[in-house]
Protein backbone atom coordinates (compact mmCIF):
# COMPACT_ATOMS: atom_id res chain seq x y z
CA UNK A 1 0.00 0.00 0.00
CA UNK A 2 0.86 3.14 -1.00
CA UNK A 3 0.06 6.39 0.57
CA UNK A 4 -0.39 10.16 -1.97
CA UNK A 5 -0.36 13.33 -0.11
CA UNK A 6 -1.27 16.24 -1.95
CA UNK A 7 -2.18 19.61 -0.61
CA UNK A 8 -4.10 21.54 -2.84
CA UNK A 9 -5.87 25.32 -2.42
CA UNK A 10 -9.10 24.69 -1.55
CA UNK A 11 -10.29 26.77 -4.92
CA UNK A 12 -8.50 23.91 -6.76
CA UNK A 13 -10.09 21.22 -4.58
CA UNK A 14 -12.39 18.69 -6.96
CA UNK A 15 -15.52 17.19 -5.45
CA UNK A 16 -14.78 13.43 -4.96
CA UNK A 17 -17.25 10.93 -5.77
CA UNK A 18 -19.65 11.18 -2.18
CA UNK A 19 -18.72 14.78 -2.37
CA UNK A 20 -16.46 16.85 0.00
CA UNK A 21 -17.35 19.23 2.88
CA UNK A 22 -18.37 22.84 1.19
CA UNK A 23 -16.93 24.49 4.28
CA UNK A 24 -13.62 23.84 3.04
CA UNK A 25 -14.05 25.76 -0.15
CA UNK A 26 -15.29 28.73 2.10
CA UNK A 27 -13.10 28.73 4.06
CA UNK A 28 -9.81 29.57 1.42
CA UNK A 29 -7.79 26.72 3.77
CA UNK A 30 -5.73 24.13 2.19
CA UNK A 31 -7.69 20.75 2.00
CA UNK A 32 -4.54 17.66 2.28
CA UNK A 33 -5.66 14.46 1.40
CA UNK A 34 -4.62 10.92 2.17
CA UNK A 35 -5.65 8.38 -0.34
CA UNK A 36 -5.09 4.96 1.48
CA UNK A 37 -4.99 1.35 -1.08
CA UNK A 38 -6.12 -1.72 0.36
CA UNK A 39 -3.29 -2.41 2.83
CA UNK A 40 -4.81 -1.37 5.44
CA UNK A 41 -7.92 -2.63 7.68
CA UNK A 42 -11.14 -2.19 5.43
CA UNK A 43 -13.71 0.65 6.60
CA UNK A 44 -16.39 -1.30 8.24
CA UNK A 45 -14.04 -4.16 9.96
CA UNK A 46 -12.80 -2.18 13.06
CA UNK A 47 -15.59 -2.31 15.39
CA UNK A 48 -14.83 -6.28 15.85
CA UNK A 49 -11.45 -6.15 16.27
CA UNK A 50 -9.52 -6.41 18.95
CA UNK A 51 -8.61 -3.20 20.82
CA UNK A 52 -5.44 -3.47 19.64
CA UNK A 53 -5.65 -4.21 16.29
CA UNK A 54 -8.63 -1.70 15.68
CA UNK A 55 -6.39 1.26 16.44
CA UNK A 56 -3.92 -0.69 13.90
CA UNK A 57 -6.56 0.02 11.64
CA UNK A 58 -7.44 3.82 12.44
CA UNK A 59 -3.72 4.72 12.10
CA UNK A 60 -4.14 3.28 8.43
CA UNK A 61 -7.11 5.37 7.08
CA UNK A 62 -7.29 9.12 7.27
CA UNK A 63 -10.38 11.53 7.08
CA UNK A 64 -11.19 14.23 4.94
CA UNK A 65 -13.83 15.95 5.86
CA UNK A 66 -15.22 13.60 8.51
CA UNK A 67 -15.24 10.92 5.71
CA UNK A 68 -13.19 8.04 4.91
CA UNK A 69 -12.33 7.89 1.11
CA UNK A 70 -10.86 4.68 0.02
CA UNK A 71 -9.86 4.00 -3.31
CA UNK A 72 -8.83 0.83 -5.54
CA UNK A 73 -4.88 0.22 -5.23
CA UNK A 74 -2.78 3.03 -5.16
CA UNK A 75 -0.09 2.88 -7.19
CA UNK A 76 2.99 5.23 -8.18
CA UNK A 77 0.92 6.36 -10.90
CA UNK A 78 -1.48 7.86 -9.08
CA UNK A 79 -4.41 4.96 -10.54
CA UNK A 80 -7.54 6.35 -8.79
CA UNK A 81 -10.64 7.42 -10.19
CA UNK A 82 -9.63 10.78 -10.18
CA UNK A 83 -6.30 10.01 -11.47
CA UNK A 84 -6.19 13.19 -14.07
CA UNK A 85 -6.79 15.42 -11.80
CA UNK A 86 -3.91 13.90 -9.00
CA UNK A 87 -1.52 13.39 -11.21
CA UNK A 88 1.51 15.27 -11.05
CA UNK A 89 2.07 18.21 -13.13
CA UNK A 90 5.40 18.27 -13.23
CA UNK A 91 6.33 15.43 -16.15
CA UNK A 92 9.69 14.44 -15.12
CA UNK A 93 7.31 13.25 -11.84
CA UNK A 94 6.28 11.28 -14.26
CA UNK A 95 8.85 9.86 -15.83
CA UNK A 96 10.17 8.90 -12.37
CA UNK A 97 7.23 6.83 -11.79
CA UNK A 98 7.76 5.27 -14.82
CA UNK A 99 10.99 4.68 -14.23
CA UNK A 100 10.68 3.12 -11.21
CA UNK A 101 8.37 0.72 -12.10
CA UNK A 102 10.50 -0.58 -14.87
CA UNK A 103 13.01 -1.15 -11.86
CA UNK A 104 10.49 -2.86 -9.86
CA UNK A 105 10.10 -5.29 -12.25
CA UNK A 106 14.26 -5.77 -12.92
CA UNK A 107 14.24 -6.10 -9.41
CA UNK A 108 11.43 -8.98 -8.73
CA UNK A 109 12.47 -11.90 -6.51
CA UNK A 110 10.27 -14.48 -5.64
CA UNK A 111 10.09 -15.81 -2.28
CA UNK A 112 8.19 -17.81 0.26
CA UNK A 113 7.42 -17.62 3.70
CA UNK A 114 6.37 -20.44 6.20
CA UNK A 115 5.14 -18.95 9.36
CA UNK A 116 3.06 -19.46 12.62
CA UNK A 117 2.54 -18.42 16.42
CA UNK A 118 0.03 -19.85 19.05
CA UNK A 119 -1.24 -17.18 20.40
CA UNK A 120 -5.11 -16.95 22.23
CA UNK A 121 -6.97 -14.29 19.51
CA UNK A 122 -10.97 -13.45 20.81
CA UNK A 123 -12.13 -12.22 17.03
CA UNK A 124 -10.49 -14.87 14.49
CA UNK A 125 -12.76 -13.71 11.73
CA UNK A 126 -11.91 -10.16 12.01
CA UNK A 127 -8.40 -10.92 11.70
CA UNK A 128 -9.15 -13.36 8.66
CA UNK A 129 -10.93 -10.08 7.04
CA UNK A 130 -7.41 -8.21 7.94
CA UNK A 131 -5.58 -10.81 6.41
CA UNK A 132 -7.44 -11.49 3.08
CA UNK A 133 -7.12 -7.68 2.49
CA UNK A 134 -3.51 -6.88 3.39
CA UNK A 135 -2.48 -10.16 1.46
CA UNK A 136 -4.53 -9.42 -1.74
CA UNK A 137 -3.49 -5.75 -1.46
CA UNK A 138 0.18 -7.08 -2.51
CA UNK A 139 -0.78 -9.63 -4.77
CA UNK A 140 0.44 -12.70 -2.04
CA UNK A 141 -0.98 -15.98 -2.80
CA UNK A 142 -1.03 -19.17 -0.26
CA UNK A 143 -3.02 -20.44 2.41
CA UNK A 144 -3.79 -18.96 5.75
CA UNK A 145 -5.42 -20.43 8.55
CA UNK A 146 -6.80 -19.09 11.60
CA UNK A 147 -8.48 -19.76 14.84
CA UNK A 148 -8.83 -18.79 18.72
CA UNK A 149 -5.32 -20.54 19.39
CA UNK A 150 -2.99 -18.13 16.41
CA UNK A 151 -2.39 -18.03 12.89
CA UNK A 152 -0.33 -20.64 11.00
CA UNK A 153 0.49 -19.58 6.92
CA UNK A 154 2.09 -19.77 4.07
CA UNK A 155 2.59 -17.18 1.31
CA UNK A 156 4.82 -16.70 -1.96
CA UNK A 157 5.12 -13.12 -3.83
CA UNK A 158 7.56 -10.38 -4.73
CA UNK A 159 10.24 -10.18 -1.58
CA UNK A 160 9.28 -6.46 -0.95
CA UNK A 161 5.40 -7.61 -0.85
CA UNK A 162 6.28 -10.47 1.32
CA UNK A 163 8.70 -8.47 3.62
CA UNK A 164 6.09 -5.79 4.31
CA UNK A 165 3.30 -8.20 4.67
CA UNK A 166 5.09 -9.42 7.49
CA UNK A 167 6.01 -5.77 8.89
CA UNK A 168 2.33 -4.89 8.93
CA UNK A 169 1.27 -8.04 10.46
CA UNK A 170 3.89 -7.78 13.27
CA UNK A 171 2.47 -4.38 14.03
CA UNK A 172 -0.10 -6.55 15.06
CA UNK A 173 1.01 -7.46 19.30
CA UNK A 174 -0.30 -10.64 19.14
CA UNK A 175 1.66 -11.29 16.12
CA UNK A 176 4.73 -9.93 17.05
CA UNK A 177 6.27 -13.17 18.05
CA UNK A 178 5.61 -15.19 14.42
CA UNK A 179 7.82 -17.56 13.69
CA UNK A 180 9.23 -17.50 10.06
CA UNK A 181 11.06 -19.37 7.54
CA UNK A 182 12.13 -18.31 4.36
CA UNK A 183 12.78 -20.11 0.70
CA UNK A 184 13.49 -19.24 -2.90
CA UNK A 185 9.86 -19.66 -4.97
CA UNK A 186 9.81 -20.70 -8.27
CA UNK A 187 9.26 -17.51 -9.63
CA UNK A 188 6.47 -14.82 -10.41
CA UNK A 189 4.04 -14.26 -13.23
CA UNK A 190 3.21 -11.35 -15.46
CA UNK A 191 1.07 -9.84 -13.00
CA UNK A 192 4.01 -10.40 -10.25
CA UNK A 193 2.02 -13.28 -8.02
CA UNK A 194 4.05 -16.64 -7.17
CA UNK A 195 3.85 -19.23 -9.69
CA UNK A 196 3.87 -21.93 -6.90
CA UNK A 197 0.26 -21.43 -5.42
CA UNK A 198 -2.80 -21.11 -7.37
CA UNK A 199 -4.64 -18.67 -5.37
CA UNK A 200 -4.93 -16.56 -1.74
CA UNK A 201 -6.98 -19.14 0.30
CA UNK A 202 -7.41 -17.51 3.85
CA UNK A 203 -10.03 -19.55 6.43
CA UNK A 204 -10.90 -19.29 10.09
CA UNK A 205 -10.24 -22.81 11.50
CA UNK A 206 -11.37 -24.78 14.86
CA UNK A 207 -7.23 -25.32 14.95
CA UNK A 208 -4.55 -24.35 13.16
CA UNK A 209 -3.10 -27.72 13.10
CA UNK A 210 -5.89 -30.08 12.35
CA UNK A 211 -5.11 -32.68 14.95
CA UNK A 212 -8.79 -33.22 15.34
CA UNK A 213 -7.95 -31.90 19.50
CA UNK A 214 -8.50 -28.58 20.02
CA UNK A 215 -10.09 -29.20 23.35
CA UNK A 216 -6.26 -30.53 24.75
CA UNK A 217 -4.39 -27.25 24.16
CA UNK A 218 -4.08 -24.69 26.51
CA UNK A 219 -2.65 -21.38 24.69
CA UNK A 220 -1.53 -18.44 26.17
CA UNK A 221 0.35 -15.25 24.71
CA UNK A 222 3.66 -17.02 25.62
CA UNK A 223 2.48 -20.39 23.22
CA UNK A 224 1.38 -23.64 23.83
CA UNK A 225 1.37 -24.51 27.73
CA UNK A 226 2.30 -27.70 28.84
CA UNK A 227 4.70 -28.67 25.44
CA UNK A 228 7.71 -30.08 24.62
CA UNK A 229 10.97 -28.82 25.73
CA UNK A 230 12.39 -26.74 22.74
CA UNK A 231 15.63 -28.15 21.32
CA UNK A 232 18.00 -25.66 18.39
CA UNK A 233 19.68 -28.03 16.08
CA UNK A 234 22.87 -27.04 17.91
CA UNK A 235 20.91 -28.78 21.03
CA UNK A 236 19.30 -31.37 19.57
CA UNK A 237 23.62 -32.72 18.22
CA UNK A 238 24.43 -32.47 22.09
CA UNK A 239 21.36 -34.67 23.17
CA UNK A 240 22.36 -37.17 20.63
CA UNK A 241 26.16 -37.05 21.76
CA UNK A 242 25.35 -37.60 25.34
CA UNK A 243 22.25 -39.72 24.99
CA UNK A 244 23.23 -41.46 21.54
CA UNK A 245 20.60 -44.60 20.63
CA UNK A 246 18.43 -43.67 23.41
CA UNK A 247 17.07 -40.95 21.69
CA UNK A 248 14.11 -41.64 19.39
CA UNK A 249 12.91 -39.50 16.62
CA UNK A 250 9.31 -39.36 16.02
CA UNK A 251 8.32 -37.72 13.08
CA UNK A 252 5.38 -35.22 13.08
CA UNK A 253 4.43 -35.34 9.35
CA UNK A 254 2.39 -37.81 7.27
CA UNK A 255 4.05 -41.00 5.56
CA UNK A 256 3.86 -39.01 2.15
CA UNK A 257 6.10 -37.17 3.19
CA UNK A 258 8.55 -39.01 5.40
CA UNK A 259 8.88 -41.05 2.38
CA UNK A 260 11.27 -38.65 0.57
CA UNK A 261 12.98 -37.01 3.35
CA UNK A 262 13.58 -37.26 7.20
CA UNK A 263 15.94 -38.07 9.94
CA UNK A 264 18.37 -41.25 10.53
CA UNK A 265 16.48 -43.95 12.13
CA UNK A 266 13.51 -42.24 12.62
CA UNK A 267 9.95 -43.73 13.94
CA UNK A 268 7.22 -43.04 11.24
CA UNK A 269 3.93 -43.29 11.75
CA UNK A 270 1.55 -45.48 9.65
CA UNK A 271 -1.11 -42.05 9.31
CA UNK A 272 -1.94 -40.56 5.73
CA UNK A 273 -3.14 -37.21 7.60
CA UNK A 274 -2.75 -35.36 10.95
CA UNK A 275 -6.17 -36.03 12.24
CA UNK A 276 -4.69 -40.03 12.48
CA UNK A 277 -1.75 -38.82 14.70
CA UNK A 278 -4.42 -39.19 17.75
CA UNK A 279 -5.70 -42.43 17.02
CA UNK A 280 -1.84 -43.49 16.48
CA UNK A 281 -1.07 -42.70 19.74
CA UNK A 282 -3.86 -43.90 21.79
CA UNK A 283 -3.65 -47.56 19.95
CA UNK A 284 -0.44 -48.05 22.22
CA UNK A 285 1.69 -48.49 19.21
CA UNK A 286 4.61 -46.18 21.12
CA UNK A 287 3.73 -47.23 24.66
CA UNK A 288 7.74 -48.22 24.36
CA UNK A 289 9.09 -45.03 23.34
CA UNK A 290 7.14 -43.38 26.59
CA UNK A 291 10.26 -44.06 29.35
CA UNK A 292 12.70 -42.77 26.49
CA UNK A 293 13.86 -39.34 24.92
CA UNK A 294 11.49 -38.27 22.33
CA UNK A 295 12.50 -35.68 19.84
CA UNK A 296 9.58 -34.66 17.38
CA UNK A 297 10.20 -32.47 14.37
CA UNK A 298 8.09 -31.82 11.19
CA UNK A 299 8.39 -29.26 8.53
CA UNK A 300 8.62 -25.97 10.01
CA UNK A 301 7.62 -26.90 14.03
CA UNK A 302 3.91 -26.05 13.83
CA UNK A 303 2.72 -29.54 14.24
CA UNK A 304 5.64 -30.93 16.44
CA UNK A 305 4.09 -28.15 18.80
CA UNK A 306 1.06 -29.59 19.43
CA UNK A 307 2.26 -33.04 19.10
CA UNK A 308 4.46 -33.13 21.80
CA UNK A 309 2.10 -31.89 23.76
CA UNK A 310 -0.63 -34.42 22.95
CA UNK A 311 2.26 -36.98 23.74
CA UNK A 312 3.10 -35.68 27.29
CA UNK A 313 -1.15 -36.23 27.76
CA UNK A 314 -0.28 -39.49 27.01
CA UNK A 315 2.28 -40.34 29.47
CA UNK A 316 5.11 -39.72 27.56
CA UNK A 317 7.97 -38.33 30.10
CA UNK A 318 10.35 -37.01 27.96
CA UNK A 319 9.57 -35.24 24.61
CA UNK A 320 11.26 -32.44 23.03
CA UNK A 321 10.57 -30.32 20.07
CA UNK A 322 12.92 -29.67 17.48
CA UNK A 323 12.82 -25.70 17.37
CA UNK A 324 11.64 -24.26 13.83
CA UNK A 325 11.38 -27.65 12.47
CA UNK A 326 13.34 -29.57 9.86
CA UNK A 327 13.38 -25.63 7.78
CA UNK A 328 15.71 -24.48 10.19
CA UNK A 329 18.10 -27.36 11.23
CA UNK A 330 18.29 -27.49 7.02
CA UNK A 331 19.34 -23.99 7.33
CA UNK A 332 22.20 -24.77 10.05
CA UNK A 333 23.54 -28.45 8.90
CA UNK A 334 22.12 -28.60 5.41
CA UNK A 335 22.70 -32.46 3.90
CA UNK A 336 25.95 -32.60 6.44
CA UNK A 337 23.80 -33.58 9.75
CA UNK A 338 21.12 -36.06 10.42
CA UNK A 339 18.84 -35.32 8.29
CA UNK A 340 18.34 -37.31 4.85
CA UNK A 341 16.82 -36.65 1.43
CA UNK A 342 14.15 -33.97 0.60
CA UNK A 343 11.76 -31.78 2.42
CA UNK A 344 8.35 -32.25 1.43
CA UNK A 345 6.38 -28.91 0.42
CA UNK A 346 2.97 -27.73 0.36
CA UNK A 347 2.95 -25.91 -3.06
CA UNK A 348 3.94 -26.84 -6.72
CA UNK A 349 7.65 -26.96 -5.58
CA UNK A 350 6.97 -30.55 -4.32
CA UNK A 351 9.97 -30.47 -2.24
CA UNK A 352 13.39 -28.70 -1.59
CA UNK A 353 16.35 -30.05 -0.83
CA UNK A 354 19.14 -28.16 1.44
CA UNK A 355 22.11 -28.49 -1.04
CA UNK A 356 23.08 -29.98 -4.16
CA UNK A 357 23.88 -33.36 -2.81
CA UNK A 358 20.94 -34.33 -0.89
CA UNK A 359 20.34 -37.69 -0.95
CA UNK A 360 17.24 -39.63 -2.61
CA UNK A 361 15.43 -41.83 -0.35
CA UNK A 362 12.44 -42.32 -2.09
CA UNK A 363 11.38 -45.16 -3.55
CA UNK A 364 9.09 -44.93 -6.63
CA UNK A 365 5.58 -46.85 -6.36
CA UNK A 366 5.31 -47.74 -9.88
CA UNK A 367 8.98 -49.21 -10.71
CA UNK A 368 10.84 -48.81 -7.25
CA UNK A 369 13.69 -46.58 -8.61
CA UNK A 370 14.91 -43.89 -6.74
CA UNK A 371 13.06 -40.63 -6.80
CA UNK A 372 11.82 -37.41 -4.63
CA UNK A 373 8.86 -36.42 -6.66
CA UNK A 374 5.12 -37.00 -5.58
CA UNK A 375 2.20 -37.04 -7.84
CA UNK A 376 -1.53 -37.47 -7.33
CA UNK A 377 -3.20 -41.06 -7.89
CA UNK A 378 -4.45 -41.98 -11.74
CA UNK A 379 -7.63 -42.09 -11.08
CA UNK A 380 -9.77 -38.47 -10.76
CA UNK A 381 -11.64 -39.24 -8.16
CA UNK A 382 -9.19 -40.03 -5.77
CA UNK A 383 -6.99 -37.03 -4.38
CA UNK A 384 -4.30 -39.21 -2.66
CA UNK A 385 -0.26 -38.70 -3.55
CA UNK A 386 2.42 -40.92 -3.85
CA UNK A 387 5.85 -41.28 -4.68
CA UNK A 388 5.92 -41.35 -8.46
CA UNK A 389 9.06 -40.85 -10.88
CA UNK A 390 7.97 -39.12 -14.13
CA UNK A 391 7.78 -42.08 -16.17
CA UNK A 392 5.48 -43.40 -14.19
CA UNK A 393 3.85 -40.20 -13.47
CA UNK A 394 0.05 -42.71 -14.35
CA UNK A 395 0.36 -44.86 -11.41
CA UNK A 396 -2.21 -45.87 -8.86
CA UNK A 397 -2.59 -45.13 -5.08
CA UNK A 398 -3.02 -48.66 -3.38
CA UNK A 399 -6.55 -48.41 -2.54
CA UNK A 400 -7.06 -48.14 -6.65
CA UNK A 401 -4.70 -50.47 -7.29
CA UNK A 402 -6.26 -53.00 -4.71
CA UNK A 403 -10.02 -52.33 -6.44
CA UNK A 404 -8.30 -52.79 -9.91
CA UNK A 405 -6.73 -55.89 -9.35
CA UNK A 406 -9.93 -56.95 -7.47
CA UNK A 407 -11.81 -56.28 -10.86
CA UNK A 408 -9.76 -57.89 -12.94
CA UNK A 409 -10.28 -60.90 -10.82
CA UNK A 410 -13.71 -60.63 -11.32
CA UNK A 411 -13.91 -59.98 -14.86
CA UNK A 412 -11.98 -63.00 -14.72
CA UNK A 413 -14.45 -65.30 -12.86
CA UNK A 414 -17.20 -64.21 -15.41
CA UNK A 415 -15.84 -65.01 -18.60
Amino acid sequence: MYRTRKSLPAARMPRARGGLDSSHARSGKPLVMTIVGRGGCPAGYSPSLPASLSDACQRERRPVSGKHIRLPHQRREFSSPLNNRFRPEDPRSVHRCREFRSYDQQMALAKIILYYVFTPLTDPTAVRLWQRDLAESLNLRGRVLISHDGINGTLGGDIRAVKRYLRKTRDYPAFKNLDVKWSDGSGLDEGGASLDFPKLSVKVRDEIVSFGAPGELHVTSDGIVGGGTRLSPDALHDLIATRGDEVAFFDGRNALEAAIGRFQNAVIPDVNTTREFVTELDSGAYDHLKHHPVVTYCTGGVRCEVLSSLMLNRGFTEVYQLDGGIVRYGERYGDSGLWQGSLYVFDKRGSIDFSPHAAVIGECTGCGGPTKRTGNCRDASCDNQLVVCERCDRALCDRHTAEQLKQVGVDRVMQ
